[in-house]
């Protein structure tokens, strides 16, 4: 008796990221990023304006964590894409003389 297994492997697809999100200093921002595929697709979060690979959580310590963000998804049949954008509200210090 012969037995075939078979595996379907499929590119990913991102089925869901994060809406643009505005915070204040020091808020604690969490960008989700969920797909599907075959084999299960790795998830990585680049900062657009500088490339660089970041973790989440991530801590907005100031505008530098203002701009674009790209969730990639990657497995071994393909890459796929999708940008958001955070915006983070000015702080302002008032000073009464």
């Amino acid at each position: 008796i012969l037995i075939y297994l078979f595996s379907v492997l499929d590119a990913p697809e991102i089925t869901h990221i994060s809406t643009p999100h505005t915070l204040n200093r020091g808020e604690v921002l969490i960008l989700n990023c969920t797909a599907d595929g075959n084999p299960a697709p790795t998830i990585t979060w680049t900062i657009l304006s500088n490339g660089k690979i970041v973790d989440m959580p991530l801590t907005v310590t100031g505008k530098e964590y203002e701009g674009g963000y790209r969730c990639t998804a990657s497995n071994r049949i393909g890459t796929v894409i999708k940008d958001t954008r955070v915006t983070v509200n000015r702080m302002y210090l008032y000073l009464f003389v």
